[in-house]
């Protein structure tokens, strides 16, 4: 079974934090590609090579997308 493309934690200072993305938002693609995992999520951006384009749905409905450099020091 798959973990759904959830944020559990956007970390302070982080790329996604400063972005606005927050726990609980629904990712729903990355760079273009439709994200239906959460593992989806970390190969996306784990394959990008610069900006990452993220589009989703944050908790009160409302649809984001933004385009951001991912920490990959993780």
């Amino acid at each position: 079974q798959q973990e759904p493309p959830v944020v559990g934690t956007a970390f302070v200072g982080k790329p996604a934090w400063v972005a606005g993305i927050q726990q609980g938002d629904t990712i729903t693609a990355i760079n273009g590609r439709s994200v239906n995992s959460f593992h989806d999520i970390v190969r996306g951006v784990a394959l990008s090579s610069g900006p990452v384009r993220i589009e989703g749905v944050h908790t009160d409905g409302e649809k984001f997308d933004f385009t951001m450099d991912p920490d990959k020091t993780r």
